[in-house]
């Protein structure tokens, strides 16, 4: 039928008039009915959730030509496969290094997402995105209580589980006039963390590749016998997240796709209160990263880079072209720019640009400029910002590591009772810091569902010089071996003790000592509390006592030579003004002057 349509539609446009055969018309349409019938198996079996629990998801179609890597759109997903050990090669000299992987921490951010607030980016932006309509639900239960927990010990254990399907559709309306939760992962990340735990199932259960043909040599790479979850020690895996929807929901997705289970199985998520995880830079529990933040800021780098005419052009355009509000430009463009093109809603005159990554196009210089201001910091200094920042998830990932170190075998693991898969979900600000910490990070925002992994494996070939700890690790970001990028590493897989002396001196949770602010901190502005270098501080205090010394040596002065006060009255006359130190070209200064009695003679 759809070949047939097409044709007629051809022939609408006065295009030369087709000869078409029957038979071979019949065998066309025979191929597309197989192909129509083959596809809608495949996305049923694929088990997505949806608003009802029993209706088949809408199958996710892409509408723009090309998409930043920042979408993770599944041409780019589908590259990120993990590769196997390719290190079974001689040595220069001449020995063969033979391994086993013990383990594999991953640490993922979750996939797309709706905007994290009501947002307002540009004139006509309300209009141009519409209504956020979600067709992913949560589903909750209660907890089964049984004998000696508050329940009935004549309860029927066969009785069944009551779900409750969590949906955003209540009066008077959502945020987002719609369905969707602020935030919450949509239809789109769900596929991407699905192929996310495809890539590692096939890494490390089934030693296949994305191609589903058998690796070579896999035996080494193979941290499970099988995908059954319920023949697995529930010591052997560890799912560590935040408390919000989009990361509980992006693990939950990835675990799934990893393993299968057959009958009704629990697994725990640990998580922690929102305020107080650690799984992103916190500088509310840790007030020095305010400090450093600053001290970035201040740099000569930064501030070349702010005052620079690339800067200045984009505000232009932003502020006069986009009618951009300085809220949205200082908190709220980036994620306005990435929800809104990575969903294949309306962009802006200007903005509708984008060809590839890099390309010099508006979209993506507004996206390189904006960004400046958070990954800068990240990497100032030696990575000062992120080594304090990620310490405590750092110290979280290398205990287990470091226990690996008393094994050498799976079965030595099991007997430890040392898990082999954690996962780690969070957020974009959980793997830059991460990666800017370590010191091989590219300085490239991270995309949607984008997953690091660090693999810890045993020498089982025997002493050798170039893994004195008879253990070697392996660092793997979106299918990138960037083990090699360390400092002491030449290959894929380099001594576990590398990594472990690298990190041990930040590595540690958040200590007052090292959390300590230096510098004095501003009033609150907006809600938050702008730190101050001691530098600023003691210049700006400095000056306003000159200018009062100045302005009661000549009052003081005047009235002792003439009698009388400059003012021409005994009373003061007050117009309170507020000064700002905001540069024009410069989103990023926060300075903020104070406020100066003034009469009209001054």
């Amino acid at each position: 039928i759809a070949s047939s349509m097409h044709v007629h539609h051809r022939r609408r446009h006065s295009l030369p008039r087709m000869k078409i055969h029957p038979k071979k018309m019949n065998i066309a349409c025979l191929l597309l009915t197989i192909l129509c019938i083959t596809t809608h198996k495949s996305i049923s079996d694929a088990k997505q959730p949806s608003n009802s629990g029993n209706k088949k998801r809408r199958e996710l179609l892409y509408a723009r030509s090309n998409y930043p890597k920042y979408c993770s759109v599944p041409s780019e997903m589908n590259s990120r496969s993990i590769p196997p050990v390719g290190f079974q090669k001689p040595t220069t000299s001449g020995i063969i290094v033979e391994t086993q992987i013990l383990q594999a921490s991953v640490i993922i951010r979750h996939g797309a997402r709706t905007p994290y607030k009501r947002l307002n980016c540009w004139d006509g932006y309300d209009e141009a995105i519409g209504n956020w309509d979600c067709t992913l639900t949560a589903l909750m239960a209660p907890f089964n209580n049984k004998e000696g927990e508050g329940g009935d010990a004549d309860a029927d254990d066969s009785s069944g589980v009551l779900l409750f399907e969590k949906v955003y559709d209540a009066p008077p309306e959502n945020t987002l006039n719609g369905t969707c939760q602020l935030g919450q992962l949509i239809a789109q990340g769900y596929d991407m963390e699905q192929t996310n735990g495809r890539h590692l199932r096939e890494a490390y259960i089934d030693n296949t590749n994305s191609q589903g043909q058998q690796q070579q040599q896999h035996h080494n790479m193979q941290l499970f016998p099988t995908a059954e979850y319920e023949s697995l020690d529930d010591k052997s895996t560890y799912f560590r997240g935040d408390d919000e929807q989009r990361t509980l929901m992006s693990g939950q997705v990835l675990i799934k796709s990893i393993f299968d289970v057959q009958t009704d199985t629990t697994m725990k998520i640990h998580t922690v209160d929102y305020e107080r995880d650690i799984l992103t830079p916190s500088e509310e529990l840790c007030p020095r990263l305010k400090d450093l933040e600053e001290d970035a800021f201040s740099s000569e780098e930064f501030v070349a880079f702010t005052t620079s005419l690339e800067s200045a052009e984009i505000l232009e355009f932003l502020e006069t072209d986009l009618k951009a509000t300085k809220d949205a430009i200082e908190h709220q463009f980036t994620d306005c720019l990435m929800t809104t093109y990575c969903t294949d809603r309306s962009m802006p005159n200007g903005l509708n640009d984008f060809e590839r990554d890099g390309d010099g196009s508006m979209f993506s210089r507004t996206h390189e400029f904006l960004t400046k201001k958070y990954t800068f910091p990240m990497q100032y200094n030696n990575a000062a910002y992120s080594k304090l920042g990620m310490g405590p998830l750092w110290h979280e990932i290398k205990g287990p590591l470091e226990q690996t170190k008393q094994v050498s075998s799976l079965d030595g693991m099991k007997d430890h009772e040392i898990p082999r898969l954690l996962l780690y979900s969070g957020h974009d600000w959980t793997l830059m810091p991460l990666l800017a910490s370590l010191e091989v990070w590219d300085g490239v925002w991270t995309p949607y569902a984008s997953m690091l992994v660090v693999e810890s494996h045993a020498v089982t070939s025997g002493p050798n010089p170039k893994f004195p700890s008879n253990h070697a690790f392996r660092l793997i970001n979106n299918g990138k071996v960037l083990t090699d990028k360390m400092d002491g590493c030449d290959d894929e897989l380099c001594d576990l003790d590398i990594l472990l002396n690298y990190l041990e001196p930040f590595a540690t949770k958040y200590h007052a000592a090292d959390c300590k602010s230096t510098t004095l901190t501003a009033k609150q502005g907006n809600g938050v509390s702008v730190g101050r270098s001691s530098t600023f501080s003691l210049l700006t205090t400095t000056m306003v006592v000159a200018v009062l010394c100045c302005a009661i040596t000549y009052i003081t002065t005047r009235y002792f030579i003439t009698g009388e006060l400059p003012f021409g009255t005994s009373t003061f006359s007050y117009s309170k003004t507020k000064m700002y130190g905001k540069s024009k070209y410069s989103s990023f200064d926060s300075g903020k002057g104070i406020e100066t009695p003034l009469t009209s003679e001054t």
